[in-house]
């Protein structure tokens, strides 16, 4: 996920198809990651994992189309969409330090605090 940030901070385009930005990871060496069942295709891997780990981070990424999940109604990168359909850029908040989440306190700690 780092090298994504990085090639997209270093990228002149605002929008960037995944296709593209994984064929330039793949090129600079980002390593892809261990073989998942039948899976050895390097791009394949690295695009899996960026699937997964762009909507995690929606402080950083932003893309389209965008998918809802329908288990929990999140956003997420459609499952169909193949990746030279897939736009990836930079959020307006990817300068902006990590949100950090407000955890209720626990009983124990309220009684005490």
């Amino acid at each position: 996920m780092e090298a994504l940030e990085s090639y997209l901070r270093t990228c002149t385009a605002s929008k960037v198809p995944l296709k593209q930005a994984i064929t330039a990871l793949l090129y600079g060496g980002v390593d892809p990651g261990q073989a998942r069942g039948r899976q050895k295709n390097p791009a394949a891997l690295l695009s899996h994992t960026l699937r997964i780990g762009i909507p995690n981070k929606t402080w950083i990424f932003q893309w389209e189309p965008e998918g809802l999940s329908p288990k929990s109604g999140k956003k997420i990168v459609q499952r169909r969409a193949k990746d030279e359909d897939i736009f990836v850029w930079l959020a307006p908040t990817a300068n902006e330090p990590r949100p950090r989440k407000r955890y209720a306190k626990k009983p124990a700690e309220r009684a005490e605090g």
